[in-house]
């Protein structure tokens, strides 16, 4: 894995599956209990959406699902620009006063492999 803290998380990491597709999972200590007690998952989607669509060369962002655990939640959409497509598949945590998420990223394919890996992930903070 490749490491590259921003100054906004406590702990971060990068692992590439193939040249055009990765993970990147991200930690950052929060005061909230559970996600739906900071947002929904409706809104934590329209968010994520908005953010994208923002993004300078963006010129469309679409959910493609979202779903949610009793502790967790799943958004997966599609980003496309100047700089072509991209599938994010989204996990995002509450872990031991941790926000965790798992964001994988597919440039090239249908977002399958990405999503098995995301599909994988167990947080367990030791």
């Amino acid at each position: 894995p490749t490491s590259k803290p921003l100054p906004t998380h406590t702990h971060e990491a990068k692992f590439s599956l193939t040249p055009k597709s990765s993970i990147t999972v991200t930690l950052d200590p929060v005061r909230i209990t559970s996600l739906s007690s900071f947002k929904s998952l409706e809104s934590l989607s329209s968010s994520l959406l908005d953010v994208e669509g923002g993004r300078d060369g963006v010129t469309e962002c679409r959910l493609v699902e979202a779903s949610s655990t009793e502790s967790s939640y799943r958004i997966k959409y599609v980003s496309e620009g100047k700089r072509g497509r991209k599938i994010v598949d989204d996990y995002v945590e509450i872990v031991d006063g941790f926000l965790v998420v798992a964001q994988g990223e597919d440039k090239e394919g249908d977002g399958g492999e990405v999503g098995k890996v995301i599909d994988g992930i167990r947080i367990e903070l030791i």
